[in-house]
């Protein structure tokens, strides 16, 4: 009974009890820590399109936008935060899906990118093999050009309402992820006309789609 292994047996089982318990407690620490979405000042504003074209090999409209965005995301950072997944989101109604929603634009801002200079973290951000787009944490972004494009599942674009909307997946080193919306959005009505790229030596929407 005061063998050794039962000694190492008793102690084994109350530490893994006691590691699980602190794993929960960490994991829960995410939900209560992090702030709501309305916390963060945002300036979000979708300044110009593009291009509204119809890309017949793929059966849709695309269309590409430029936008400006400000922020600090250091809010949502605290002890169990390890990476902040940022999101722009374009979202419409066509007669098909009451919802359509896709991703323009993403970047990640790492934890440990809170502290780098501009120098740095354009250093790790070659390591990472990402862009970095923030600087301690902070976007800044004026007339930035959409990373992917928007593109419709038929030829719904023209006279569109679409919506703009920052999101962010967060990331915890022990639990679950979860996303977040923030609540100030902008909107933009497309052309009722399809219209060529006006910056075409800047983008080419043709090289992505192939």
């Amino acid at each position: 009974m005061f063998s050794w292994k039962s000694r190492a047996s008793t102690i084994g089982s109350y530490s893994t009890s006691v590691l699980g318990g602190l794993v929960i407690v960490l994991a829960l620490s995410s939900y209560i820590l992090t702030p709501p979405s309305s916390i963060l000042d945002v300036t979000l504003t979708a300044n110009s399109l593009v291009k509204l074209h119809q890309y017949r090999r793929v059966g849709g409209d695309g269309a590409l936008f430029y936008f400006d965005l400000k922020t600090d995301l250091k809010p949502l950072f605290h002890w169990n935060l390890k990476m902040v997944y940022v999101y722009l989101s374009a979202e419409y109604k066509t007669q098909r899906n009451e919802i359509n929603q896709v991703v323009l634009w993403d970047t990640i801002v790492e934890r440990e990118e809170l502290n780098h200079t501009r120098k740095e973290a354009k250093k790790h951000g070659q390591l990472r093999r990402r862009p970095i787009y923030h600087t301690k944490g902070v976007l800044d972004l004026e007339d930035l050009k959409c990373k992917y494009i928007l593109l419709d599942d038929g030829f719904n674009l023209r006279n569109q309402n679409v919506t703009f909307k920052l999101n962010w997946n967060i990331v915890p080193n022990a639990g679950l992820m979860f996303d977040q919306i923030h609540p100030k959005t902008t909107s933009m009505v497309l052309p009722s006309t399809y219209i060529k790229a006006r910056r075409d030596q800047d983008y080419s929407a043709e090289d992505e789609i192939n």
